[in-house]
């Protein structure tokens, strides 16, 4: 996890050099005309993009090892201590549930660790540091995306908590649902035995109704979420346009600037748009967490002494 971090802290900083690395470029290369300076300027950054793609690959699936591993302790623990419950636990408890919690719950919260360090630490450094440029390269410019950002963060948290809910009751449901299955196709020659698969059909149809209801409803509010991002991204361009244009007409700022300014901008949305995707596996796999929380929270009725054969 701390290579992993250490990745991300690195890839993080290349985001911030490429911007600063262009506006060099304008304003002491290319406005002199030195060709062979600019060879050598993208000889090295062609070198650092390609460490930088080596470097991603490698922080992915360094990543996804720690993930899987994780998700394995948990799934070996919690089928431990599910082993170690009362029959009178089992006796009131639908088999679907608990496999429900056992596989598709520790799946999610494996997506979960596994985008959460790289994800929180990429969009946190990234956006803080692409923020703090923008302000040092022309305060009015900076202060118009950080009131921006902040009216994104306020409408962002109220559709976080209508998510989280949505989420964990869709998970809720599909517990039921995998339960119901498993009691059917379990069960297959008593219910065949007296001709009840009209019946079952039925439950599993209503289970598979509040379930697609479930699903669009948490969808619905994601994709909500992903629509005002893009608006957020776009409205902030024009009004950098704008007030940019403006700007340079008054000789306020260089073309140069204007274009680094840009493109810290763009770098500063890319995160937003990585946030985005994040919340969907943060929703589930935190709904996930809550399950596991719970079955583990359950203790056994018969505890055995530490010292018992």
């Amino acid at each position: 996890m701390a290579l992993v971090l250490l990745g991300t802290l690195i890839m993080s900083a290349f985001d911030l050099m490429f911007p600063m690395a262009v506006k060099y470029l304008m304003d002491n290369v290319l406005a002199q005309g030195l060709m062979q300076e600019l060879l050598y300027w993208s000889v090295g950054l062609f070198v650092l993009y390609y460490a930088y793609y080596r470097l991603s690959f490698h922080n992915n699936l360094l990543g996804r090892k720690v993930a899987i591993s994780m998700e394995n302790d948990l799934r070996m623990q919690l089928f431990q201590h599910m082993q170690k419950l009362s029959f009178h636990f089992y006796d009131n408890t639908r088999t679907g549930q608990l496999l429900s919690r056992l596989m598709g719950d520790l799946t999610d919260m494996s997506d979960l660790f596994f985008r959460a360090p790289g994800d929180l630490t990429v969009v946190l450094l990234t956006m803080i540091g692409t923020l703090l440029i923008l302000l040092w390269m022309n305060l009015k410019l900076g202060i118009l995306i950080t009131l921006f950002l902040l009216a994104k963060t306020y409408t962002s948290i109220k559709q976080d908590q209508e998510m989280k809910a949505a989420f964990k009751q869709s998970r809720a449901i599909n517990g039921e649902m995998s339960a119901q299955a498993t009691e059917a196709l379990g069960g297959v020659r008593l219910v065949k035995a007296f001709a009840q698969e009209d019946y079952e059909l039925e439950r599993f149809r209503n289970s598979g109704d509040r379930y697609w209801m479930s699903r669009v409803e948490s969808y619905r509010l994601f994709s909500e979420f992903g629509a005002s991002t893009t608006f957020f991204n776009n409205f902030t361009n024009l009004a950098v346009l704008c007030l940019g244009g403006y700007m340079i007409t008054q000789h306020e700022i260089s073309m140069s600037d204007f274009i680094a300014y840009l493109l810290y901008v763009n770098r500063f949305m890319r995160p937003l748009f990585r946030l985005t995707l994040f919340v969907n596996v943060y929703q589930k796999g935190m709904a996930g967490f809550t399950r596991f929380q719970e079955m583990m929270a359950i203790a056994p009725e018969i505890q055995d002494r530490p010292d018992a054969p």
